[in-house]
């Protein structure tokens, strides 16, 4: 006897388990299919919305659940649905973060607000949740010609719109032997620009402490510091806990007798959403009893992201109802590829490359500054609504 054709019901119990699953893929095109023989299905039409609403296709799902209710007005669920976005839209224009953005808008329109020059390819540390070990470029150092045709692509933006430079992007910024001479370079060259530096304060130049102090306009130094004990410390990121807590000691001695930075000394985590995250700050006070929280140095957890799919992990909560400040932002790998952002650590999303065309022609393209210019969610905006970073 052949085997029946799979009923409508039948086809529904499949989409309801591959959505309970989290094949979101599956899910909605079973639930396409039914609908295309019958789209007045509204619970079906509710599952599709639900699916869609999980891959963040806002839009999408908020159709789905206006259809299931105009098929049936009695859908509490679907109802239920479109008063939560709503709710969500409405608390996120309300938000200190969106209010912030459109602040910055007009500001940073046609400038950038961030840039981070990645000088070198390399990391010493093997971080879990990190794409770098898998890069092409990261063993790659950027050449002289190149980092100073990025500085002088730069200094076209008029000394009164304030910029930041980051001199790292997908690597360990003292991995380049020349890092302390580049940034004396951007203080005389761009002395409007403050410094912000990403790092795991692992290695330091030989001659770290004594010239630090002398480096101008050095905001924030924010260390990828991820566990406040040896043996997470070690497991995540694969590089020695003791040589790292003493440079940290060491630089937070030094700043507090010679302000070094005018802004904060931050010890960042990546979430990995478990209760690890929350006893980060505290482990922290226990292991520097000499110096104070907030004061000395500041603690931040920050949301876990599978770098657009770069690497297979699970992610923070994506914020769809909010734009993103990377928006504002323009990144350069050591090869001169301009990335989409800073996760797209492959460059697959790229958007330029400044050995072709100066920084500002690639930050003023249509195909990034349609974003700035017409976007307050990230809802639509594609590759940003896989993100859950919040920059």
């Amino acid at each position: 006897m052949a085997d029946r054709e799979p009923t409508r019901q039948d086809m529904a119990n499949e989409a309801t388990r591959r959505f309970e699953a989290g094949d979101h893929a599956a899910a909605q095109r079973l639930c396409r299919q039914i609908l295309d023989d019958d789209p007045k299905q509204s619970q079906v039409l509710t599952l599709l919305g639900a699916s869609e609403l999980a891959t963040g296709r806002i839009g999408e799902a908020v159709a789905a659940f206006e259809n299931a209710v105009e098929v049936d007005p009695d859908n509490a669920v679907a109802r239920q649905h479109l008063d939560t976005i709503a709710r969500d839209r409405e608390a996120a224009t309300e938000s200190p973060y969106f209010k912030e953005y459109m602040a910055l808008r007009p500001i940073y329109m046609d400038y950038p607000r961030r840039i981070s020059i990645e000088t070198v390819g390399r990391c010493n540390a093997t971080c879990d949740f990190c794409p770098q070990g898998e890069l092409d470029r990261r063993f790659t150092g950027m050449p002289d010609e190149l980092f100073d045709k990025v500085i002088a692509d730069l200094k076209d933006i008029p000394t009164d719109v304030p910029i930041t430079i980051m001199p790292n992007l997908v690597n360990e910024p003292f991995m380049d032997r020349q890092m302390l001479d580049r940034l004396q370079t951007i203080n005389r060259e761009l002395p409007q620009a403050d410094l912000h530096i990403f790092t795991n304060f692992n290695v330091l130049p030989s001659d770290f402490f004594e010239r630090i102090p002398g480096i101008a306009n050095l905001n924030t130094i924010n260390v990828s510091f991820n566990a406040a004990n040896q043996e997470e410390y070690e497991r995540v990121m694969g590089i020695d806990f003791a040589r790292t807590i003493d440079n940290l000691s060491r630089f937070m001695a030094l700043n507090r007798e010679r302000k070094v930075l005018s802004g904060p000394f931050i010890l960042s985590r990546v979430a990995d959403l478990t209760e690890r995250d929350d006893a980060f700050a505290p482990q922290c006070r226990k292991l520097f009893p000499d110096f104070a929280a907030g004061e000395d140095y500041r603690t931040h957890v920050k949301n876990r992201t599978d770098w657009l799919g770069s690497i297979a992990t699970e992610q923070s909560q994506i914020p769809y109802t909010l734009p993103c400040g990377a928006w504002f932002d323009i990144n350069v790998f050591c090869t001169g590829l301009v990335p989409h952002c800073c996760m797209d650590a492959k460059g697959d999303y790229a958007i330029g490359d400044v050995t072709r065309a100066s920084l500002l022609e690639i930050y003023n393209s249509p195909r990034f500054r349609t974003y700035r210019e017409t976007l307050t969610s990230r809802e639509t905006a594609h590759p940003c609504n896989r993100c859950a970073l919040l920059q």
